[in-house]
């Protein structure tokens, strides 16, 4: 999802890379699109509270050779990229255009 959103080749290894900060962008996105305002509920019953825990999983991904990483690729790099209850919650804004037509 993200690397579409974001126009990369997923095939390709060079340009098909994104970053953590990216990729958790492309969660946001789609978690809102999905699940709105419940989304930290949802994530919660996933045993996800916070972007630490999508660079622990991607991380142990690479570890068993389901995803790659770059040298610069860090697991620190999905550290507090934002908190769920601001990106979620208190910035997320209805969209009832499609409800008035």
């Amino acid at each position: 999802h993200a690397q579409e959103k974001l126009g990369r080749d997923h095939s390709a290894e060079e340009t098909g890379h994104i970053s953590g900060p990216e990729l958790l962008d492309g969660v946001r996105r789609l978690a809102l699109q999905h699940f709105g305002m419940l989304t930290p509920m949802v994530f919660k019953s996933w045993g996800i509270n916070s972007t630490d825990d999508f660079g622990y999983m991607v991380f142990e991904l690479i570890e068993n050779g389901k995803m790659r990483k770059t040298d610069e690729d860090q697991l620190t790099d999905f550290f507090a990229v934002y908190d769920f209850q601001d990106v979620f919650c208190q910035q997320y804004s209805l969209d009832t255009r499609e409800l008035l037509k």
